[in-house]
Protein backbone atom coordinates (compact mmCIF):
# COMPACT_ATOMS: atom_id res chain seq x y z
CA UNK A 1 0.00 0.00 0.00
CA UNK A 2 2.99 2.11 0.78
CA UNK A 3 5.64 1.29 -1.82
CA UNK A 4 8.40 4.12 -0.58
CA UNK A 5 8.07 2.46 2.79
CA UNK A 6 9.04 -0.93 1.75
CA UNK A 7 12.92 -1.84 1.90
CA UNK A 8 15.03 -0.13 -1.06
CA UNK A 9 16.52 -3.63 -2.06
CA UNK A 10 12.87 -4.33 -2.48
CA UNK A 11 11.96 -1.24 -4.48
CA UNK A 12 14.66 -1.57 -6.96
CA UNK A 13 14.09 -5.71 -7.15
CA UNK A 14 10.49 -4.26 -8.41
CA UNK A 15 12.41 -2.18 -10.80
CA UNK A 16 12.32 0.74 -8.92
CA UNK A 17 8.26 0.35 -8.31
CA UNK A 18 7.65 0.70 -11.50
CA UNK A 19 4.01 -0.11 -12.61
CA UNK A 20 4.31 -0.31 -16.28
CA UNK A 21 6.16 1.51 -19.01
CA UNK A 22 4.56 3.60 -22.10
CA UNK A 23 6.32 3.78 -25.16
CA UNK A 24 5.87 5.06 -28.40
CA UNK A 25 7.04 5.10 -32.01
CA UNK A 26 11.06 4.51 -32.87
CA UNK A 27 12.56 7.98 -34.26
CA UNK A 28 15.11 7.48 -36.11
CA UNK A 29 16.42 11.62 -36.24
CA UNK A 30 16.98 11.75 -32.36
CA UNK A 31 20.53 12.77 -32.21
CA UNK A 32 20.33 16.55 -32.64
CA UNK A 33 17.79 16.67 -29.62
CA UNK A 34 19.56 18.51 -26.34
CA UNK A 35 18.14 15.25 -24.09
CA UNK A 36 20.30 16.72 -20.73
CA UNK A 37 17.56 20.24 -21.87
CA UNK A 38 14.77 19.02 -22.88
CA UNK A 39 11.47 20.36 -21.93
CA UNK A 40 9.69 18.01 -19.97
CA UNK A 41 5.31 18.34 -18.73
CA UNK A 42 3.51 15.84 -16.46
CA UNK A 43 -0.42 16.48 -16.15
CA UNK A 44 -2.08 14.78 -14.56
CA UNK A 45 -6.10 15.51 -14.57
CA UNK A 46 -5.66 18.70 -16.64
CA UNK A 47 -3.51 20.18 -13.64
CA UNK A 48 0.41 20.71 -14.56
CA UNK A 49 2.09 18.53 -11.39
CA UNK A 50 6.21 18.81 -12.80
CA UNK A 51 7.14 21.04 -15.51
CA UNK A 52 10.56 21.67 -16.23
CA UNK A 53 13.99 22.01 -18.80
CA UNK A 54 15.87 18.40 -17.82
CA UNK A 55 15.28 16.43 -15.21
CA UNK A 56 16.65 12.71 -16.13
CA UNK A 57 18.31 11.32 -12.71
CA UNK A 58 21.83 11.26 -14.54
CA UNK A 59 21.81 14.41 -16.88
CA UNK A 60 21.91 12.69 -20.17
CA UNK A 61 19.81 9.19 -20.87
CA UNK A 62 21.96 8.31 -23.93
CA UNK A 63 25.35 7.56 -21.03
CA UNK A 64 22.71 4.99 -19.44
CA UNK A 65 22.08 3.54 -22.72
CA UNK A 66 25.56 3.35 -24.02
CA UNK A 67 27.14 2.04 -20.65
CA UNK A 68 24.37 -0.90 -20.95
CA UNK A 69 25.10 -1.42 -24.51
CA UNK A 70 28.62 -1.73 -23.59
CA UNK A 71 27.94 -4.49 -20.80
CA UNK A 72 25.96 -6.73 -22.87
CA UNK A 73 28.43 -6.88 -25.72
CA UNK A 74 29.99 -10.14 -24.03
CA UNK A 75 26.54 -11.37 -23.87
CA UNK A 76 25.73 -10.85 -27.44
CA UNK A 77 24.65 -7.24 -26.75
CA UNK A 78 20.90 -5.30 -27.27
CA UNK A 79 19.02 -7.22 -29.94
CA UNK A 80 17.36 -5.53 -32.71
CA UNK A 81 13.37 -4.75 -31.39
CA UNK A 82 14.85 -4.68 -27.84
CA UNK A 83 13.79 -1.59 -25.51
CA UNK A 84 15.86 0.11 -23.13
CA UNK A 85 14.91 2.17 -21.00
CA UNK A 86 17.17 4.50 -19.25
CA UNK A 87 15.32 6.22 -16.13
CA UNK A 88 12.34 8.22 -15.01
CA UNK A 89 12.26 12.09 -15.43
CA UNK A 90 9.50 12.29 -13.80
CA UNK A 91 10.63 10.42 -10.40
CA UNK A 92 8.16 8.53 -8.40
CA UNK A 93 4.19 10.39 -8.62
CA UNK A 94 1.90 8.10 -7.68
CA UNK A 95 -1.50 7.86 -8.98
CA UNK A 96 -5.02 6.24 -8.44
CA UNK A 97 -7.34 4.72 -10.17
CA UNK A 98 -9.35 7.01 -12.79
CA UNK A 99 -6.41 9.62 -12.91
CA UNK A 100 -5.49 10.86 -16.65
CA UNK A 101 -2.33 11.48 -17.07
CA UNK A 102 -0.34 12.83 -20.10
CA UNK A 103 3.65 13.60 -20.39
CA UNK A 104 4.73 15.93 -23.23
CA UNK A 105 8.43 15.94 -24.37
CA UNK A 106 9.49 19.10 -26.67
CA UNK A 107 9.77 18.04 -30.13
CA UNK A 108 9.26 13.76 -29.06
CA UNK A 109 5.66 14.31 -28.85
CA UNK A 110 3.27 12.86 -25.36
CA UNK A 111 2.39 10.52 -24.05
CA UNK A 112 -1.33 9.72 -22.33
CA UNK A 113 -2.62 7.12 -19.96
CA UNK A 114 -5.89 6.49 -17.87
CA UNK A 115 -5.41 4.43 -14.58
CA UNK A 116 -8.35 2.05 -13.61
CA UNK A 117 -8.90 0.26 -10.20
Amino acid sequence: REPLRRPKLEQLADCGINGGLVFGPEMADWSHLDLPNLQMTFIVNGETRIERKGGHPTDDPIAGAVALANMMRAGGGVKVGQIVTTGSWTGLPFLKPGDRCVVRFEKLGEAEIMFVG
